[in-house]
Protein backbone atom coordinates (compact mmCIF):
# COMPACT_ATOMS: atom_id res chain seq x y z
CA UNK A 1 0.00 0.00 0.00
CA UNK A 2 2.74 2.24 0.43
CA UNK A 3 4.07 2.11 -2.73
CA UNK A 4 0.55 2.40 -4.25
CA UNK A 5 0.45 5.59 -2.10
CA UNK A 6 4.18 6.77 -3.29
CA UNK A 7 2.50 6.20 -6.58
CA UNK A 8 -0.62 8.35 -6.89
CA UNK A 9 0.98 11.14 -4.48
CA UNK A 10 3.69 11.31 -7.91
CA UNK A 11 0.97 11.62 -10.02
CA UNK A 12 -0.15 14.66 -8.75
CA UNK A 13 -3.00 13.01 -6.14
CA UNK A 14 -3.53 14.51 -2.67
CA UNK A 15 -3.64 12.56 0.47
CA UNK A 16 -7.58 13.71 0.73
CA UNK A 17 -7.81 12.03 -3.00
CA UNK A 18 -7.00 8.57 -1.90
CA UNK A 19 -9.35 6.04 -0.83
CA UNK A 20 -8.77 2.40 1.00
CA UNK A 21 -11.56 0.50 1.56
CA UNK A 22 -11.52 -2.13 4.51
CA UNK A 23 -13.85 -4.62 6.00
CA UNK A 24 -14.80 -3.19 9.10
CA UNK A 25 -13.56 -0.81 11.73
CA UNK A 26 -11.11 -3.19 13.22
CA UNK A 27 -9.21 -3.30 10.07
CA UNK A 28 -10.20 0.84 9.56
CA UNK A 29 -7.82 1.36 12.85
CA UNK A 30 -5.18 -1.16 11.95
CA UNK A 31 -4.06 -0.21 8.67
CA UNK A 32 -4.58 3.89 9.87
CA UNK A 33 -2.38 2.99 12.09
CA UNK A 34 0.40 1.13 10.50
CA UNK A 35 -0.17 3.50 7.85
CA UNK A 36 0.55 6.47 9.49
CA UNK A 37 3.85 5.05 10.77
CA UNK A 38 5.02 4.93 7.03
CA UNK A 39 6.81 7.79 5.20
CA UNK A 40 6.21 8.71 1.94
CA UNK A 41 7.54 11.54 -0.24
CA UNK A 42 4.93 14.48 -0.19
CA UNK A 43 5.55 17.79 -2.02
CA UNK A 44 9.08 17.20 -1.65
CA UNK A 45 9.43 16.17 1.52
CA UNK A 46 9.09 13.10 3.58
CA UNK A 47 6.11 12.87 5.78
CA UNK A 48 4.03 10.17 7.53
CA UNK A 49 1.14 8.93 5.31
CA UNK A 50 -2.01 10.57 6.53
CA UNK A 51 -5.26 8.58 7.30
CA UNK A 52 -8.08 9.46 8.23
CA UNK A 53 -11.95 8.51 7.66
CA UNK A 54 -15.41 8.93 9.26
CA UNK A 55 -15.37 5.07 10.44
CA UNK A 56 -12.07 5.74 11.64
CA UNK A 57 -12.99 9.29 13.78
CA UNK A 58 -15.75 6.36 16.12
CA UNK A 59 -14.66 6.79 19.95
CA UNK A 60 -14.02 3.75 20.53
CA UNK A 61 -10.87 3.55 18.20
CA UNK A 62 -9.35 6.05 20.11
CA UNK A 63 -8.15 5.11 24.43
CA UNK A 64 -7.03 8.73 24.46
CA UNK A 65 -10.85 9.42 23.85
CA UNK A 66 -12.46 7.27 25.62
CA UNK A 67 -10.30 8.39 28.39
CA UNK A 68 -11.78 12.04 28.11
CA UNK A 69 -15.33 10.79 28.01
CA UNK A 70 -14.76 8.45 31.26
CA UNK A 71 -13.14 11.47 32.98
CA UNK A 72 -16.52 13.89 32.40
CA UNK A 73 -18.58 10.88 33.15
CA UNK A 74 -16.79 10.52 36.71
CA UNK A 75 -16.70 14.36 36.92
CA UNK A 76 -20.62 14.18 36.49
CA UNK A 77 -21.03 11.69 39.57
CA UNK A 78 -17.54 11.10 41.42
CA UNK A 79 -19.48 8.56 43.88
CA UNK A 80 -19.50 6.59 40.12
CA UNK A 81 -16.18 4.74 40.37
CA UNK A 82 -16.42 2.24 37.53
CA UNK A 83 -16.10 5.66 35.22
CA UNK A 84 -12.58 6.07 37.22
CA UNK A 85 -11.86 2.37 36.36
CA UNK A 86 -12.53 2.94 33.12
CA UNK A 87 -10.27 6.07 32.69
CA UNK A 88 -7.38 4.69 34.13
CA UNK A 89 -7.88 1.27 32.37
CA UNK A 90 -7.93 3.52 28.75
CA UNK A 91 -4.91 5.50 29.76
CA UNK A 92 -3.42 2.39 30.93
CA UNK A 93 -3.67 0.68 27.67
CA UNK A 94 -2.69 3.80 25.57
CA UNK A 95 0.92 3.93 27.54
CA UNK A 96 0.17 7.12 29.43
CA UNK A 97 0.46 5.31 32.50
CA UNK A 98 1.95 2.35 33.32
CA UNK A 99 -0.02 -0.27 35.79
CA UNK A 100 1.51 -3.43 35.96
CA UNK A 101 -1.13 -4.88 38.12
CA UNK A 102 -4.42 -3.10 37.06
CA UNK A 103 -6.27 -5.01 39.44
CA UNK A 104 -4.38 -4.07 42.56
CA UNK A 105 -3.62 -0.67 41.59
CA UNK A 106 -6.99 0.03 40.83
CA UNK A 107 -8.76 -1.57 44.34
CA UNK A 108 -5.67 0.94 46.04
CA UNK A 109 -7.56 3.94 44.28
CA UNK A 110 -10.79 3.29 44.89
CA UNK A 111 -9.93 2.67 48.49
CA UNK A 112 -9.37 6.50 48.51
CA UNK A 113 -13.04 8.14 49.63
CA UNK A 114 -12.84 12.00 48.97
CA UNK A 115 -12.69 13.11 45.09
CA UNK A 116 -10.08 15.31 45.61
CA UNK A 117 -8.13 12.85 47.73
CA UNK A 118 -8.33 10.59 44.33
CA UNK A 119 -7.11 13.57 41.84
CA UNK A 120 -4.23 14.39 43.99
CA UNK A 121 -3.47 10.30 44.39
CA UNK A 122 -3.42 10.03 40.23
CA UNK A 123 -1.01 13.12 39.61
CA UNK A 124 1.04 12.40 42.21
CA UNK A 125 1.21 8.77 41.11
CA UNK A 126 0.75 8.27 37.61
CA UNK A 127 1.54 12.52 36.51
CA UNK A 128 -1.93 12.81 35.18
CA UNK A 129 -3.25 16.04 35.78
CA UNK A 130 -7.20 16.03 36.06
CA UNK A 131 -7.66 19.07 37.52
CA UNK A 132 -7.64 22.52 35.41
CA UNK A 133 -7.09 24.62 38.82
CA UNK A 134 -5.07 27.72 37.22
CA UNK A 135 -6.67 28.27 33.90
CA UNK A 136 -9.85 30.70 33.19
CA UNK A 137 -13.18 28.94 32.74
CA UNK A 138 -13.00 27.08 28.78
CA UNK A 139 -14.90 26.68 26.61
CA UNK A 140 -15.82 23.26 25.68
CA UNK A 141 -13.48 23.18 22.92
CA UNK A 142 -10.24 24.55 25.55
CA UNK A 143 -11.94 22.18 27.58
CA UNK A 144 -11.82 18.78 25.64
CA UNK A 145 -8.68 19.90 24.33
CA UNK A 146 -7.05 20.06 27.48
CA UNK A 147 -7.35 16.78 28.81
CA UNK A 148 -6.76 15.52 25.16
CA UNK A 149 -3.39 17.12 25.46
CA UNK A 150 -2.78 15.74 29.07
CA UNK A 151 -4.01 12.26 27.84
CA UNK A 152 -2.51 11.79 24.50
CA UNK A 153 0.92 10.47 23.49
CA UNK A 154 3.10 11.95 21.25
CA UNK A 155 3.49 10.35 17.84
CA UNK A 156 -0.28 7.94 18.70
CA UNK A 157 -3.11 8.51 17.28
CA UNK A 158 -2.58 11.86 16.26
CA UNK A 159 -4.40 12.17 13.09
CA UNK A 160 -7.46 10.94 14.75
CA UNK A 161 -7.04 13.59 17.40
CA UNK A 162 -6.18 16.45 15.45
CA UNK A 163 -9.35 15.56 12.94
CA UNK A 164 -11.50 15.16 16.49
CA UNK A 165 -10.93 18.25 17.05
CA UNK A 166 -11.21 19.91 14.13
CA UNK A 167 -14.67 18.37 14.08
CA UNK A 168 -15.05 19.83 17.98
CA UNK A 169 -14.00 23.41 16.82
CA UNK A 170 -16.48 23.59 14.24
CA UNK A 171 -19.71 22.38 16.52
CA UNK A 172 -18.61 24.80 18.87
CA UNK A 173 -18.63 27.74 15.96
CA UNK A 174 -21.79 26.65 15.14
CA UNK A 175 -23.24 26.56 18.74
CA UNK A 176 -21.69 29.58 19.50
CA UNK A 177 -23.77 31.31 15.91
CA UNK A 178 -26.89 29.43 16.43
CA UNK A 179 -29.73 31.82 17.58
CA UNK A 180 -30.68 31.79 21.14
CA UNK A 181 -33.78 30.84 22.19
CA UNK A 182 -35.16 32.30 25.58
Amino acid sequence: MQKDIQECLNNGFRFSDITILCRGNFDIFSYSQKLGNLKVNYNGEETNIKTISDKGLTLELSNTLLAVVELLKWETNPKNKPHLIMMMFYLNRLGRINMPDFTLEMKEISALEQHETIIQFIEEKYHVKLKQDHFPKFNLYNFIEYYINEFSIEHKETDFLLNFLEMLFNFTQMQEQAPKNF
